[in-house]
C-alpha cells in the first residue's frame, strides 16, 4: 500500500479522509503519526492556493507523498464569507461553537433563505511538487439553530433541503457519501490513477 501524509491535524478531518481513501489501497499517515512539524504560512487567498502551499510544504519536510485540503463555508449573502477565514470567523482560535454563533450574528439582519455551500480543495505533492489538484462542493443553507450532535465546524447549521436535515444529524457514513471532502479527494485520486501515479 501507498503511504501518503494526510497534512492535517483535526481529528475530524483525519477521520472522514482517512474513511475516503480506505477503498484506495492507500495507507494514510496524519501529522499526528509523525514528529512535530511546524505549519506553514497559509498565505493564499483561496482554498485551492493554501491547498497547494500545504501539500507541497509537508511533502518536502516528511520526504513522503502529501495530499492536503482547504475547507471552509462561503454563504452567499456575504459575498463568500467566511470562506478561507472559516476556521477562525469569530477570531483566532476560536471554537466551532464561537465560529457559529459569530455566523449567526452577521447574518441576522439579512434575508433569508441564507444559501450556502462548503468547498473543499484538495492538493497532492510529492518532492515539493503539486501534481494534481480538484475541488468538490456541498451546496445547502445556513439556519439560526444548531440541530444534530455529529459532525464538526459548521455542520450543525448548514442545512440540506432535499434531506430536511442538517449534515450534523446526518450518519457518519452519509456524511463522508455527499461531502464536498470526498468529492475533492475522490476527483484527486482519479486524476492520480488517470496519470498512473496511484
Amino acid at each position: 500500500m501507498k503511504e501518503v501524509v494526510l497534512a492535517t491535524l483535526n481529528p475530524g478531518k483525519i477521520r472522514e479522509m482517512t474513511d475516503i481513501l480506505r477503498p484506495f489501497e492507500i495507507n494514510p499517515l496524519s501529522l499526528i503519526d509523525l514528529p512535530a512539524i511546524d505549519s506553514p504560512r497559509e498565505s493564499g487567498v483561496t482554498f485551492l492556493e493554501n491547498a497547494t502551499i500545504k501539500a507541497s510544504y509537508y511533502s518536502m519536510e516528511t520526504s513522503l507523498p502529501c495530499v492536503a485540503d482547504d475547507s471552509g463555508l462561503e454563504v452567499d449573502v456575504l459575498e463568500g464569507a467566511p470562506g478561507i477565514y472559516s476556521s477562525r470567523f469569530a477570531r483566532e482560535g476560536a471554537s466551532d461553537d464561537e465560529n457559529m454563533i459569530r455566523l449567526i450574528e452577521v447574518l441576522g439582519d439579512k434575508p433569508r433563505p441564507w444559501n450556502a455551500r462548503f468547498v473543499c480543495s484538495a492538493a497532492y505533492a510529492e518532492a515539493g511538487r503539486v501534481i494534481a489538484t480538484f475541488e468538490g462542493e456541498l451546496v445547502g443553507e445556513i439556519i439560526p439553530e444548531k440541530r444534530g450532535a455529529s459532525g464538526f465546524g459548521y455542520d450543525p447549521v448548514f442545512f440540506l433541503k432535499e434531506r430536511g436535515l442538517t449534515v450534523a444529524e446526518l450518519a457518519a457514513g452519509e456524511k463522508n457519501r455527499i461531502s464536498h471532502r470526498r468529492k475533492a479527494i475522490e476527483g484527486l485520486i482519479r486524476q492520480l490513477r488517470e496519470m498512473k501515479i496511484i
